[in-house]
């Protein structure tokens, strides 16, 4: 063979072998690498399922539930040996809380903790208004002022003197007994809050008296005291009659004998009346079933027990007593069983009467300073006093609702 055919031969060759190498290198350039966004593998074991714990070792580090609605979507990294190996986008379903060494990988903010309803509480101090009889203007007058002593102004201004026996339930008017000296008479009257409207309500004979009355419950009748039983004037019993007209009905035996302390006092369910009268020289309360035309007696002993009130949810009876020697405010159970005293003064508390909410009881007091209005919270404590008037004395309230 010549040199020159030699030199092409081989450099064909060459050429062929040159062509080969390339192909082959493009055909291994091919080869796809997978992604794995699943697990990392590392001497072939499985450091961590994304979706449902981290796994170091085949151990399971902690796993912590966390509220879906809150979580948003965030990276996860497995952390072995404080190196990353992988991060991946985890769905918002499977997100757990991976904590390693205490140290928190992935956080979440909490739900909010529900804040407690509060428990409702009585009232810290008194609400409503409070009308009562004073002499501190001469005559026997109605004033009015807040349950918490604010805000006094006089209702009447007569030349007869007026007390206080109730108000209506709708805090319209007020009930008042009034002694007319000129005939020498007591009087039932009705008056409005600003003392601009009083209108007489006595539906029998206007020769006898009528006094100390209270309204029932949905203010359409009165029960009061009168002596209109008796030819003679004498001689007081209980009458219940409609506000409007009708004739009063009597509805007790027996001399009640008057008294400017608490009249009769309707039950807030309307089927029952309390009061005090007169039994063997000494003064007991009793209890009236209308429906039965029923007496029943609350207290028996050999004190002075006079002035009941019932407590707004009709299961107590408030009522003033002689019976440790001085005279103090009481409470019974409606039916006359576990009478508990609540003050212990050495001045002389009578005339008690709940406040419309059944928080509060309202007294008067008799002392060196002359008598004056308290009120105190229904189990004894915190005594508080109203009205300051020296040696006037200012007594027979009505505690009328908002």
């Amino acid at each position: 063979m010549s040199r020159n055919n030699f030199t092409r031969t081989f450099g064909v060759m060459f050429f062929l072998l040159l062509m080969l190498a390339l192909f082959i290198s493009a055909a291994c350039a091919r080869t796809v690498t997978k992604e794995v966004p699943v697990e990392v593998v590392v001497e072939k074991e499985v450091i961590k399922e994304v979706p449902v714990e981290v796994v170091v070792e085949k151990e399971v580090i902690k796993e912590v539930e966390v509220p879906v609605e809150v979580v948003k979507e965030v990276p996860v990294e497995v952390v072995v040996e404080k190196e990353v190996f992988v991060e991946a986008e985890v769905p918002v379903e499977v997100i757990r809380e991976v904590v390693v060494e205490k140290e928190v990988v992935v956080t979440a903010t909490p739900r909010p903790t529900p804040v407690p309803t509060a428990t409702p509480v009585a009232s810290r101090k008194p609400t409503g208004r409070i009308a009562f009889a004073s002499k501190r203007d001469e005559n026997v007058e109605i004033y009015i002022m807040n349950a918490d002593g604010s805000e006094l102004q006089r209702l009447t201004r007569n030349d007869w003197d007026d007390y206080a026996s109730d108000c209506s339930n709708d805090g319209k008017r007020l009930l008042l007994t009034v002694w007319k000296e000129s005939s020498w008479k007591w009087d039932l009257d009705t008056i409005t809050y600003d003392g601009a409207d009083v209108d007489g309500v006595n539906s029998g004979d206007s020769r006898f008296n009528y006094t100390l009355g209270d309204w029932s419950p949905d203010s359409s009748r009165l029960v009061y005291q009168s002596t209109q039983a008796n030819s003679n004037n004498q001689g007081w019993h209980l009458f219940v009659t409609s506000f409007v007209a009708g004739r009063p009905n009597r509805v007790t035996p027996g001399d009640l004998r008057l008294g400017l302390g608490r009249g009769p006092r309707w039950s807030p369910d309307g089927g029952d009346i309390v009061y005090s009268k007169t039994v063997d020289g000494n003064r007991e309360i009793y209890r009236f079933d209308l429906s039965k035309s029923e007496e029943t007696r609350l207290t028996n002993n050999s004190s002075f027990d006079n002035a009941p009130d019932w407590s707004p949810d009709g299961e107590r009876i408030v009522f003033r007593s002689e019976r440790d020697g001085n005279s103090e405010i009481y409470v019974m159970n409606a039916d006359g069983s576990s009478a508990t005293r609540l003050t212990n003064r050495s001045e002389e508390d009578k005339n008690p009467l709940w406040s419309p909410d059944g928080n509060w009881i309202s007294f008067h007091s008799t002392g060196d300073e002359g008598t004056d209005l308290y009120v105190m919270k229904s189990d004894g404590t915190d005594v508080v006093q109203l009205t300051h008037d020296g040696e006037t004395a200012d007594w027979g309230s009505a505690w009328c609702p908002e």
